[in-house]
C-alpha cells in the first residue's frame, strides 16, 4: 500500500467551525479517495483560515512541500484541486514543478493527476478555479455594495466605528432594515472629546489618557462623520488592504437621525483640524530671532541656525563644521547668544547720541506720512493684543482655559502691549514733537527690547540692522563683536520734509551710511 498525505483547507476560520462541516466534509472525501485507490494516509495537513491564494506563505504548507521530497511519499490527496491552491500569481505554479521533480501524484475526487503527463489538464483546472473565485467575489462585492446604498452594514461588529452599534430588524416578509445607534457609555466619551476640542484643548495624548482611550482614537473620533449621523464610504478593501474609491464610487448616507454631534459643530472641528494640519514654517522661524542677521566675528562667514536633538537650537559657524575647523566660534547656544544681543541692542538703540544720528534724516515738519503710518500701525497692533487679552479672559470665565495658562498668557500680552503703546505713542507725538522729544520717547520704548515678541523684533531688525557679528567668549559664553545699524541716506533732490530713502539689508556699503561699527573691545 502506497503512502500519501491528506490535505484539507478552508479559507476562513468560520468555515473551520464544527457546525459548518467544511473540514469534516473534506476529511471524509479524502478518506474515501484513499480507500478507492488503495492508499495509506500517513499524516494530515490541516490549513484553517488560509486562502488558496496565500498558501505559499503558510508554514504548514511549506512543511508539506518539504515532506513530499521523501521517497516513501507517493501522493497527496485533496478533496478538489482548488483545495491545493488558486494560482492568482504565476509563481504559484512552482508547486506543480515540485510535484513533477519528486514524482508525487495528486489525487482528487476526479482521479489521479500526474503533472508529468497531465500538465495541461491540471493548469486548465487551476485557472478555472481562479476564474470561479473571481466571479464569486465580484457577485459578493456587488451585493454588498447594493446593501450599503440601502443603509445596511455588511461587515462584522469589529468593522463598526467606536461607540457605534448596528442590528438588522425585519420590517416585513423578506424585508430587513438596518438600525444604527450608539453605545450609551462610549457615546459619552465621544461627546466629551468634541466638547474638549471645541473648548480649545489640542493635546490629544492628555485627552486620551484622561478619557481612557488611545491617542489615535481621538483623531478618528474627531474626523469620522458617523458621529453627526452620516455613514461615509471612501475606501474599499482588497485582501485586507484599504484602497481609495474613485470619485464616482464615494457616497454617504444619513443613517442616524439623532446624532451625538451637531453637523455645524462637526464642520467646525474639521476646519480647525485642517488649519492645524497646514504645513508650519520651520521651527527656527519661531525659535531663532536673529537668524539671517548673524555673521561670525572670527572668520566672517554667515552664521546659521542649527538644531540638535539634545542641545536644542544653536547658532553655528559653517566653517567650524568643515574638516579643517579653522574657526574657533563653533556652535553657540541660542539662548546665550540671544541674551547677549538683546542687551547690546537695548544699549545701542537707547543711546541718545546714536539714535539722534539715526533719526535726524527725515524728521517731520508738518504731518509726515511715515510718522502717521507708524502711529497707525502701532495702534492697530495694540488693539489686536487687547482683543486677544479679552478672548483669554473670556475663555477662562467659560472654563476653556486653566487659571495658570490664562495668567501666563495675560502677562505676556501685557508686557508686549506696554512696549507697543509706548512705541505707538512716540510715533503719534512725533507728528508735532521736535527731535529731542522723539529721541526721548523712542529710547524709553527700546529700553524694553527683550519684552517684544518675535515678529515685532524681526520687523525692527529688517529696518535698522545690517548685521550682527558674534564670536565665542568662553566655554559656554558668546560676545557681540560688532553691531552694524543702517542709517538712511537722504535724497539731495528731495525736499527737506519729503520721503526719506531707506537702504535694504544687504545693499552695498556705499549706499548706506552706518552708525559706526561698535566693537565689544574697550
Amino acid at each position: 500500500m502506497k503512502k500519501a498525505i491528506g490535505l484539507i483547507r478552508v479559507s476562513t476560520k468560520g468555515q473551520a467551525q464544527e457546525d459548518r462541516g467544511g473540514l469534516a466534509g473534506q476529511r471524509a472525501t479524502v478518506k474515501a479517495i484513499a480507500s478507492t485507490y488503495d492508499l495509506e494516509i500517513v499524516e494530515w495537513t490541516e490549513l484553517r483560515g488560509v486562502s488558496g491564494t496565500a498558501v505559499l506563505d503558510e508554514p504548514q504548507f511549506e512543511a508539506l512541500r518539504r515532506r513530499i521530497e521523501a521517497p516513501e511519499i507517493h501522493a497527496v490527496i485533496v478533496a478538489d484541486l482548488d483545495r491545493l491552491m488558486r494560482p492568482e500569481d504565476p509563481g504559484y505554479y512552482a508547486i506543480y514543478r515540485q510535484f513533477r521533480d519528486t514524482g508525487t501524484v495528486l489525487y482528487t475526487d476526479a482521479g489521479p493527476k500526474d503533472y508529468r503527463s497531465d500538465r495541461l489538464l491540471m493548469m486548465i483546472e487551476s485557472e478555472i478555479a481562479v476564474f470561479e473565485r473571481d466571479k464569486i467575489r465580484d457577485r459578493t462585492m456587488r451585493a454588498k455594495e447594493a446593501l450599503r446604498h440601502r443603509g445596511r452594514h455588511v461587515a462584522g461588529a469589529k468593522a463598526l466605528p467606536y461607540a457605534v452599534t448596528y442590528r438588522n430588524e425585519k420590517t416585513g416578509v423578506g424585508e430587513v432594515e438596518g438600525l444604527w445607534g450608539y453605545e450609551r457609555l462610549e457615546s459619552t466619551i465621544v461627546v466629551e472629546v468634541y466638547r474638549r476640542f471645541l473648548a480649545g484643548e489640542r493635546n490629544f495624548s492628555k485627552m486620551a489618557r484622561e478619557l481612557g482611550i488611545s491617542r489615535t482614537l481621538v483623531r478618528r473620533v474627531l474626523t469620522n462623520p458617523i458621529y453627526k449621523g452620516v455613514r461615509e464610504y471612501t475606501q474599499r478593501h482588497r485582501n485586507g488592504q484599504p484602497i481609495p474609491r474613485s470619485e464616482e464610487e464615494v457616497f454617504s448616507l444619513q443613517v442616524i437621525d439623532d446624532p451625538l454631534v451637531a453637523p455645524d459643530d462637526w464642520q467646525t472641528v474639521q476646519a480647525l483640524l485642517a488649519g492645524s494640519n497646514r504645513r508650519r514654517p520651520a521651527r527656527e522661524n519661531g525659535e531663532c530671532v536673529y537668524r539671517g542677521f548673524l555673521v561670525c566675528g572670527s572668520c566672517g562667514s554667515p552664521v546659521h541656525a542649527h538644531h540638535q536633538k539634545r542641545a536644542g537650537w544653536q547658532y553655528r559657524c559653517p566653517d567650524s563644521a568643515r574638516r579643517s575647523r579653522t574657526c574657533p566660534t563653533g556652535s553657540l547656544i541660542r539662548r546665550v547668544v540671544d541674551a547677549e544681543i538683546d542687551a547690546r541692542i537695548e544699549a545701542e538703540i537707547s543711546d541718545p547720541d546714536r539714535l539722534t544720528a539715526l533719526l535726524t534724516v527725515g524728521l517731520p515738519g508738518e504731518n509726515p506720512p511715515l510718522a502717521q503710518r507708524d502711529a497707525a500701525h502701532g495702534s492697530s497692533q495694540v488693539a489686536d493684543l487687547r482683543a486677544e487679552r479679552d478672548r483669554v479672559v473670556t475663555s477662562y470665565e467659560h472654563g476653556f482655559r486653566s487659571l495658570q495658562d490664562s495668567e501666563k498668557r495675560i502677562r505676556e500680552i501685557d508686557a508686549q502691549t506696554e512696549v507697543l503703546e509706548r512705541v505707538a505713542l512716540a510715533a503719534q507725538q512725533s507728528i508735532e514733537r521736535d527731535a529731542d522729544g522723539i529721541i526721548e520717547a523712542v529710547t524709553t520704548a527700546f529700553s524694553d527690547w527683550r519684552f517684544l515678541g518675535h515678529t515685532h523684533k524681526r520687523e525692527i531688525l529688517a529696518a535698522m540692522v545690517q548685521s550682527i557679528h558674534i564670536e565665542r567668549a568662553g566655554r559656554a559664553r558668546a560676545r557681540v563683536k560688532a553691531l552694524d545699524l543702517i542709517l538712511p541716506t537722504p535724497d539731495p533732490s528731495s525736499p527737506p520734509n519729503g520721503p526719506r530713502s531707506r537702504t535694504r539689508r544687504g545693499a552695498p556699503a556705499e549706499k548706506a551710511r552706518r552708525l559706526g561699527r561698535t566693537t565689544g573691545r574697550q
